[in-house]
């Protein structure tokens, strides 16, 4: 009984915050609303991505277009772009497909809300109460149809913390190893997605170095060592692939704008930040160009 009540509270709640995000979703792709700046930028590398997958699935050689597409300058990291590509087979438009995406990513988000909190009380009536905020928070419902990436970096970002519990719950040394492997991607692509994850990540790790030190000695260093090398790896396609195109290090792009020298505040502009850079976009939806102009410290 107490697991039936588990599930049918956690359905529940999951299907209330899809409800109301797809009539959120409704409103605004009947609407006419386009997608500009950042969302325009986004919806553009998606098509390439798309085109990317598209032609690994049929056994091709994806075009040097669409990788460049997808590529996008390295202003943006890649995943974001990806996720959104996963609903290019519906029969909708490209923009109505994309919001539709970020709908069921924030439907899903409530359910690891609901789980996290579970986790953390034993409390059903409050991951209930979690869940429901989440539900029905007005920022988390206008962005789950905004082509922004907040809504995938929550997701990846509690995926990961649950998967960083299910590593330490383990009870043997297998599903240690596969949980430690999977958080570690997990943190990696939340690198992918925004470039404000990098102290996050950093903390994360040095967070499990920790817990790992006190809890198996020497056994648990090695474990922390597996969690930061698969992070690393996760990230390392990107970082080849910037870095075979522009010359530029570890952890920087081309424009400067990606993971640690990106458009970021917490970046010192004496350090080669590119905040604040201005963006002045022409035209509306695909098909719109934005322009970086350089900021204060001369990047463009």
């Amino acid at each position: 009984m107490p697991a039936t009540r588990y599930f049918l509270s956690l359905s529940t709640v999951v299907l209330l915050s899809c409800g109301v995000r797809l009539v959120a979703w409704y409103g605004v792709t009947n609407s006419g609303v386009l997608p500009v700046y950042d969302e325009d930028s986004y919806l553009r590398q998606s098509l390439g991505a798309a085109e990317c997958v598209a032609a690994i699935v049929r056994g091709e050689q994806p075009a040097q277009h669409s990788w460049d597409t997808w590529y996008g300058g390295a202003v943006y990291p890649p995943l974001f772009p990806l996720v959104l590509a996963l609903g290019a087979a519906l029969p909708l438009d490209v923009i109505s497909v994309a919001r539709l995406v970020n709908v069921v990513l924030s439907s899903v988000t409530t359910a690891l809300v609901f789980l996290l909190v579970y986790r953390m009380t034993s409390s059903r009536k409050t991951a209930v109460l979690a869940g429901l905020i989440h539900a029905f928070y007005p920022s988390f419902i206008g962005f789950s149809h905004l082509l922004w990436t907040e809504t995938l970096f929550g997701f990846v970002l509690l995926l990961g913390v649950l998967l960083n519990f299910a590593m330490f719950d383990a009870k043997s040394p297998l599903r240690t190893f596969v949980f430690t492997l999977l958080a570690g991607i997990c943190f990696g692509a939340l690198l992918l997605t925004r470039a404000a994850a990098v102290p996050p990540v950093l903390a994360v790790v040095l967070y499990v170095l920790g817990a790992w030190h006190r809890r198996r000695g020497l056994r648990g260093v090695i474990l922390s060592l597996l969690f930061f090398a698969t992070i690393v790896l996760t990230v390392a396609p990107w970082q080849l692939a910037m870095r075979n195109r522009s010359d530029s290090g570890v952890l920087t792009s081309v424009n400067n704008m990606t993971l640690y020298m990106g458009n970021n505040p917490w970046v010192l502009l004496e350090l080669g930040s590119a905040f604040p850079v201005e963006r002045k976009h022409v035209g509306n939806g695909i098909g719109g160009e934005i322009r970086f102009v350089a900021g204060p410290t001369g990047h463009a």
